[in-house]
């Protein structure tokens, strides 16, 4: 039973009232973006000789559409969750605080003892890891794999995405990026292979999650080999995006049916009428990611020279954003695990 309240939120006066729940089976469409992406560029190679090729920009963010759904707004609307709801926050309260003085404590060490590249290598490998890990943890639950085999499995896919998003960002010389496609390349192949052993080991209801995050890994791989790096970048950013939002959206849909509210619900309710558990972490997300990336800059700059009569190089979309970045890495490592309050809110349809 429901009550919808004067501020337009929707919440439930029954405590054990049944949850929405993701279905996993539905997740698996966000995987279509492999084939459907190597079908253009079959017709790329046939019909076009290669010229999307040439004219394809290098990173999501290049097109503004894509920077709006990609990349940062989920982060932000990660941040969002935990910092809108003060339970989260009082619950968290202590490794909130150790992550963020540690994340700027080893910024500042590492930035000062190792050359440039060193750094972004590091940051890159922990943004494959966090992309790739959450893909493959979900299909782990369909699947139920363990050992040795799928360890390296996935640690081959972690290595490979990060050498070829490294190369994107550094710009290394030919007879190295000749170098790096090559080790990325063999990587694929024995990611391939790791994948007709698990196949054997899997339940065959979980095998459809093994092949789907293989063809991920594989596919992003080819790509960066072939020269289509935005496809690289886009392939394994598409489903963990999108998936991200999938439960952030649910997690918010439950805990308004259980009359917990956040402090952005309130605001937005009157907006967003009858549905802001669906729609409240999304738009807002959106709207502050496309702030942060287009307009704040210029905003602290203009503030900025006017007091000190200096200005900084992307001191908000690369500086403030980086570190949400480094925070969701850190944070969402746990909130979603165990026995985190983060779980009571968030359920799973494995068959459907």
């Amino acid at each position: 039973m429901s009550d919808l309240t004067q501020d337009g939120l929707t919440t439930s006066r029954e405590p054990d009232v049944e949850p929405h729940s993701v279905p996993m089976r539905k997740l698996l469409q966000l995987y279509l973006s492999v084939p459907i992406l190597f079908a253009v560029v079959a017709v790329d190679w046939v019909l076009f000789d290669s010229q999307l090729r040439s004219t394809l920009r290098t990173f999501p963010e290049s097109y503004l559409l894509l920077a709006l759904v990609f990349g940062t707004p989920h982060i932000v609307a990660s941040n969002m969750i935990l910092f809108s709801n003060p339970d989260y926050v009082h619950h968290y309260r202590q490794r909130i605080l150790g992550i963020a003085v540690g994340i700027l404590a080893s910024l500042a060490v590492l930035g000062y003892l190792f050359p440039r590249w060193v750094l972004v290598v590091l940051i890159v490998g922990w943004t494959v890891h966090h992309v790739l890990k959450q893909q493959l943890g979900i299909g782990n639950i369909a699947a139920r794999l363990s050992g040795p085999i799928f360890v390296a499995w996935s640690w081959v896919g972690v290595a490979c995405g990060t050498l070829y998003y490294s190369a994107v960002l550094l710009n290394p010389s030919v007879s190295e990026l000749y170098l790096i496609r090559q080790i990325v390349f063999g990587g694929a192949v024995i990611v391939a292979a790791l994948t007709i052993v698990l196949w054997f080991q899997a339940p065959e209801s979980g095998r459809i999650w093994l092949v789907a995050n293989s063809a991920m890994m594989i596919g992003s791989s080819v790509m960066f080999v072939s020269g289509y790096t935005l496809f690289a970048v886009l392939i394994p950013r598409l489903a963990h995006d999108v998936t991200a939002y999938v439960f952030y959206i649910n997690h918010e849909t439950n805990r308004l049916r259980h009359g917990r509210r956040s402090l952005l619900h309130r605001p937005l309710s009157r907006w967003l009428h009858k549905q802001p558990a669906a729609f409240a972490i999304p738009v807002a997300s959106l709207l502050a990611a496309a702030f942060l990336e287009r307009v704040a800059d210029g905003w602290f700059n203009a503030v900025l020279d006017s007091v000190a009569g200096v200005t900084l190089v992307q001191p908000i979309s690369f500086g403030f954003v980086g570190f949400l970045g480094l925070m969701h890495y850190s944070f969402e490592s746990f909130t979603w695990k165990g026995a985190s309050p983060y779980r009571e809110y968030v359920a799973i349809s494995v068959g459907k």
